[in-house]
């Protein structure tokens, strides 16, 4: 979004997240005068940079990432910038400026994210993208008609009116991870732990896979809403399943633990535990797979799978190999999928 005839140097929104990391807006007048505003360690963050160099202000203020709305205002003057939250100010920035004025600048914004296809190089690197909602703004004063209408049009931008917890996956969302994200502690002896929560919005589907070399298939945990079953599948073959009762509604988190190694696969939930046996040929073909740098791990769905049912559509949060999933660090995330919220209903809000 770019403003012409800035004649205002204060800005104000409502903000929410529960994000702990990411950017919330990056405001710049040509190349070398940008600005920062983001959170880092559940805190505001400042980094700038003028002619006269760079500076940042780092994990000030009140923990900004517990889900409620806060007003936000950003001033400045000729040589200040001030950040508050409700009204208080949380970051007070203090710098050196050229006296030759520059008339009627145009100002450029992007929320939640940096500039595409940039060498920009900011003090203190950040995972740009952060799962919050912004209401309410007034950006110095402009009409920001175009933002407004692309906020309304979009359906995957707009904020959920209630939320929680959770990562939200709408249908065809998914992220791909490399297992080496998810070491394990114990080095002598190799297995899977994976604990699964989920809750059911609009369908079911794929929670979570494993492929290798040549996209084969080394591991498939399903939610088949129909047959009201988890379906634990190693190199394409059926290795265990839970049947939910008929009484269980998904629209509730439900968690189940699964737990693969060298001689069965177990299912654990709060009500019950089963295990099966499988082969040991199996099992360490699995462990093959994720010991591969090749192999890619998929949660919410995979990218070849377009059949209506193959993604899951719903709220998760996941631990595996005893590390909770953190979905922005993921090699590839839908960009509609949210990390760290979760709608209690679809209405399109």
């Amino acid at each position: 979004m770019e403003i012409q005839l800035v004649l205002s140097n204060l800005s104000s929104f409502e903000f929410r997240t529960r994000d702990p990391e990411g950017i919330i807006f990056f405001g710049y007048i040509g190349t070398q005068k940008w600005f920062v505003l983001a959170v880092r360690d559940r805190r505001l963050e400042v980094q700038m940079s003028n002619e006269n160099g760079q500076m940042v202000l780092s994990k000030w203020g009140p923990d900004v990432c517990d889900g409620k709305w806060r007003k936000v205002t950003v001033d400045s003057t000729s040589n200040t910038i001030d950040v508050r939250v409700n009204g208080e100010i949380v970051v007070m920035l203090t710098y050196y400026v050229n006296l030759v004025p520059q008339s009627f600048p145009t100002l450029g914004i992007i929320l939640g994210d940096l500039p595409a296809n940039s060498d920009l190089q900011l003090l203190k690197p950040i995972v740009p993208a952060l799962d919050g909602c912004l209401r309410n703004w007034a950006w110095v004063k402009k009409n920001t008609e175009a933002l407004d209408h692309a906020m309304e049009t979009d359906d995957n931008r707009r904020c959920f009116e209630n939320e929680e917890p959770g990562a939200f996956f709408p249908a065809h969302g998914y992220t791909i991870f490399k297992p080496a994200a998810f070491p394990r502690k114990d080095k002598d002896s190799w297995r899977m732990t994976l604990e699964l929560s989920f809750r059911v919005l609009e369908d079911g589907g794929v929670l979570l896979g494993m492929s290798g070399a040549g996209n084969v298939s080394a591991l498939t945990i399903t939610l088949d809403l129909d047959k009201r079953v988890l379906e634990v599948s190693l190199l394409g073959k059926l290795a265990h399943s839970l049947k939910f009762p008929s009484g269980v509604c998904f629209k509730n988190w439900h968690t189940v633990n699964v737990v693969i190694q060298p001689n069965q696969v177990d299912l654990i939930t709060t009500e019950a535990a089963s295990s099966m046996e499988i082969l040991q040929t199996d099992f360490k073909a699995l462990e093959a797979v994720w010991l591969d740098p090749d192999s890619q791990i998929f949660i919410g769905g995979a990218p070849e799978q377009a059949e209506p049912g193959a993604h899951f559509s719903g709220c998760l949060q996941i631990t595996l190999q005893d590390t909770a999933v953190e979905f922005d660090s993921a090699q590839y995330k839908h960009p509609h999928v949210h990390s760290h919220s979760c709608p209690l209903a679809i209405h399109n809000e």
